[in-house]
């Protein structure tokens, strides 16, 4: 399974996206509205190979992190 990034790096990775679509500068709204509309082909083509794209744990989207424990035992099957 894959752990959550650290949040220094999932900053770094945020900041390296915004400056490959030139939205450095732009403010939230601009940002959002850009990732809402953008087309998916052009996104992947400008988000750079080397930036993790990975989940960060920060309480509310991604609230835990999962292991394999607390996967066996929310999905135990009774025999």
């Amino acid at each position: 399974m894959l752990k959550p990034l650290p949040l220094p790096v999932t900053e770094m990775a945020y900041r390296s996206v915004m400056k490959e679509l030139d939205l450095e500068n732009a403010s939230v709204e601009e940002r959002i509205h850009k990732l809402k509309t953008i087309n998916p082909q052009e996104l992947v083509e400008k988000t750079p190979m080397t930036v993790p794209l990975l989940p960060f744990l920060n309480g509310v989207v991604v609230p835990e992190t999962t292991d394999f424990a607390k996967l066996a035992t929310k999905y135990e099957v009774s025999g």
